[in-house]
């Protein structure tokens, strides 16, 4: 959804640091207004602007690793 209907985009930030967290990887956090910015864009441009100081491999590694988690973080926490 893009915030039309239910706005995940805080939740899915909160899920994206735990990840991200998780997995040892130490970029900023990521915000709420990071992930709005990117809502539309299809997946690989979203890999180049929230994860662009990586290499491909890295950066499409990682926006795996965040969505998966997302779907499960989504499911209990919702958005509004």
């Amino acid at each position: 959804m893009d915030g039309t209907l239910w706005d995940s985009s805080e939740n899915v930030a909160v899920s994206w640091n735990i990840r991200l967290r998780e997995l040892g990887f130490d970029k900023p956090v990521i915000s709420k207004q990071d992930i709005m910015s990117v809502m539309g864009l299809t997946m690989d441009k979203l890999a180049d602007i929230i994860f662009g100081c990586l290499p491909e491999k890295d950066r499409m590694y990682l926006l795996d690793e965040c969505g998966t988690y997302e779907i499960d973080f989504l499911s209990e926490h919702g958005g509004v």
